[in-house]
């Protein structure tokens, strides 16, 4: 696969985009993979469910300089915490902003 080809559950040149932000501390805007999609979506944060809607929406809620700590972030959460099949819901720091209907746990 050469690079800026997509893989089956990526966004075209994703890779390529989190490198570069995070290379040169350039945001462009906020990468929006599947644990951003995913867990904004969880936390309420869009008001859409298309990725570059999404993307519009988290960069309207999220100061500019925090963009891509902000999607990395998420990510880490997601892979370690948030796993899309089985939350570790009692492990989370976010889970009393979250609301999604799959918990596994909830403190309210």
């Amino acid at each position: 696969m050469r690079r800026g080809e997509s893989h089956a559950n990526s966004e075209p040149r994703l890779p390529f985009s989190l490198n570069l932000s995070a290379w040169y501390h350039h945001a462009s805007g906020v990468v929006v993979d599947t644990h951003v999609l995913r867990l904004s979506r969880r936390l309420e944060l869009p008001t859409n469910e298309d990725p570059v809607k999404v993307e519009r929406d988290l960069m309207s809620l999220i100061p500019q300089d925090r963009w891509i700590d902000f999607a990395h972030q998420l990510i880490h959460h997601g892979r370690q915490i948030c796993d899309a099949r089985k939350p570790k819901c009692a492990d989370c720091s976010l889970e009393t902003l979250c609301n999604s209907g799959d918990k596994t746990w909830s403190s309210h």
